[in-house]
């Protein structure tokens, strides 16, 4: 959990037009160790929109959704227009 609360801390304060390699590289770092950590959710599927890449973002959103699905027992909450549309603060 503290790497994630440090990357996640880490990643609010770039800017996501500007350093979207390194939020998406972010992204990845926290869905190792977390493989449904909801702001990683939002970070990867947001910069891939705003990179012009939706269809790779909804294929994320898509596999994340299942993967909840299958943890949890229940459907994920938000819609991926809800994820792609929050962005900061993560």
């Amino acid at each position: 959990n503290q790497i994630i609360d440090a990357l996640l801390e880490y990643a609010r304060k770039l800017d996501a037009n500007k350093e979207d390699k390194l939020l998406l590289e972010i992204a990845d770092a926290m869905f190792n160790y977390d493989s449904i950590n909801q702001e990683a959710l939002v970070i990867k599927c947001t910069v891939l929109n705003k990179k012009g890449k939706y269809a790779l973002a909804k294929n994320w959103y898509d596999h994340f959704v299942k993967e909840y699905k299958n943890l949890y027992a229940e459907n994920y909450p938000r819609t991926f227009q809800q994820v792609i549309s929050h962005m900061q603060p993560f």
